[in-house]
């Protein structure tokens, strides 16, 4: 995947809460730090909760489009593409979002990783770079926490299994660590047990050949075998959603920009 710019220099304002991009030469920017940000926010700033439990229960999406969710109210969190890396080989890249994104100051931020990858090499220095960009991410105004989504092959595992140690060992205490995961991988594929994360979020949409099996194991009130699965679920606006038993945290998805009547899809009551 080509890279449409390098580096980015982001910004949340007072009377513009949005993420822009600006070119960084290389030198300054690696003489300073990978990723800059300032923060200017009316009032006092809200500080990332230390504690996984006091996270949002409910997050919304954001993808790589722009995004306009001043509208959110403030117990709605953010998930949103901050950073797709892509590995080839021995060969590192990276796009950072590239589409504004306006949030309300204060508003509970997770910055989301997508990770591709071809031929992988699974060494201690590419998995270092990666870590490095997750780390960076989490650093944002107001991130919370990261998301890796990541569609690990299963000859990819062992790399990714190593490149989550790797960031679970840089990432700062306070801030929590998230995959998304393959509904079958928490189910019937149990190779997540043991990883270092905090959660992984079964997307349960787009399912395709599977949904009918899955719809049928969410309404027979069982939850994951897979006990990281069963806290957090994925689901879309434009599919009845599939909640297995003891969901405490959404993952909302919505195939076209946020708008007031999409987040009302959202409520569940």
């Amino acid at each position: 995947m080509k890279l449409r710019s390098r580096y980015v220099f982001i910004h949340m304002l007072v009377s513009l809460p949005m993420f822009s991009r600006r070119l960084l030469s290389r030198r300054m920017f690696s003489s300073v730090l990978l990723l800059t940000v300032s923060v200017m926010l009316a009032g006092d700033a809200a500080t990332a909760p230390r504690k996984f439990s006091k996270l949002p229960s409910k997050f919304v999406w954001a993808w790589e489009r722009p995004e306009d969710l001043r509208f959110l109210p403030p117990a709605i969190g953010v998930a949103f593409l901050a950073d797709t890396i892509n590995v080839q080989g021995v060969a590192v890249s990276e796009r950072w979002r590239g589409q504004p994104l306006k949030v309300n100051p204060g508003t509970a931020l997770v910055a989301v990783i997508r990770i591709e990858t071809q031929a992988a090499d699974n060494s201690s220095a590419i998995r270092d770079r990666v870590a490095a960009s997750v780390v960076r991410a989490a650093q944002l105004p107001n991130v919370v926490g990261v998301q890796i989504d990541y569609d690990a092959r299963r000859s990819e595992r062992d790399f990714y299994a190593s490149a989550l140690r790797q960031i679970h060992e840089q990432l700062p205490a306070e801030k929590f660590l998230s995959i998304t995961a393959l509904a079958s991988w928490c189910q019937g594929d149990r190779w997540l047990s043991g990883l270092p994360i905090n959660e992984a979020v079964p997307m349960m949409f787009r399912l395709g050949a599977e949904r009918d099996e899955f719809v049928r194991f969410a309404k027979s009130g069982r939850s994951f075998r897979e006990p990281l699965c069963r806290d957090s679920v994925g689901v879309s606006t434009d599919e009845d959603a599939a909640i297995p038993a003891g969901t405490s945290r959404y993952y909302w998805f919505s195939p076209r920009p946020w708008t007031g009547e999409d987040l009302k899809k959202t409520d569940l009551e």
